[in-house]
């Protein structure tokens, strides 16, 4: 069955458009909930680097660029929905990597060791 390319995007975006609107909808509730178990990134790599783990890429000879890309193609390593997958459909997994090794971000430039 041929759908078009035109009536397959609207299909696509009629099927996203629910769980996209059930997040916005349910966003204020599930963020206070993350907040309450999530770990932030320099504690996790402080409790990594306590155990002995490897937190930094330049540690394993993984450059900036090749990181970047990494992150930008982990969401494609396991069929299981992360946050790589919203921020993807949302149109903003390029921004917030690029966010992320900008001078302010976690990786920024000043951060690598």
């Amino acid at each position: 069955m041929d759908l078009g390319k035109g009536r397959l995007y609207r299909l696509y975006s009629a099927l996203l458009r629910s769980p996209l609107e059930r997040l916005q909808a349910d966003w204020p509730a599930l963020r206070a909930r993350l907040r309450d178990f999530l770990v932030s990134a320099p504690k996790m790599r402080s409790m990594l680097s306590v155990a002995g783990v490897i937190t930094d890429p330049l540690q394993v000879s993984i450059d900036r660029a090749a990181h970047q890309r990494t992150i930008l193609e982990a969401r494609l390593i396991r069929r299981r929905y992360t946050v790589l997958d919203l921020l993807h459909e949302l149109g903003m997994l390029e921004s917030a990597v690029e966010a992320t090794f900008a001078a302010a971000g976690y990786w920024g430039e000043n951060k690598l060791t």
